[in-house]
């Protein structure tokens, strides 16, 4: 698989418009305005993160914490 690279930039895009990101936020956000979020998100089209910024229900810093790659792998931060 030589020469192929990942678009970063899409694939934070597609995390971040993903439904299920939600999830990881729960934790933060409680587990009924998780839920709600997500269904909303579904039913708008419109990205769950976008209604997490316009409610103001997390700060961007923890929403950077919280949507990390290593925060949702697991994994240590590259």
């Amino acid at each position: 698989m030589r020469g192929i690279t990942a678009n970063r930039n899409r694939l934070a895009e597609t995390v971040a418009a993903s439904t299920g990101l939600v999830t990881a936020l729960s934790p933060a956000l409680g587990y009924e305005t998780a839920c709600a979020l997500a269904l909303e998100a579904h039913h708008t089209g419109r990205p769950a993160l976008d209604l997490i910024r316009e409610r103001e229900l997390l700060t961007e810093a923890e929403l950077d914490e919280l949507t990390s790659p290593a925060s949702l792998t697991g994994l240590p931060a590259l």
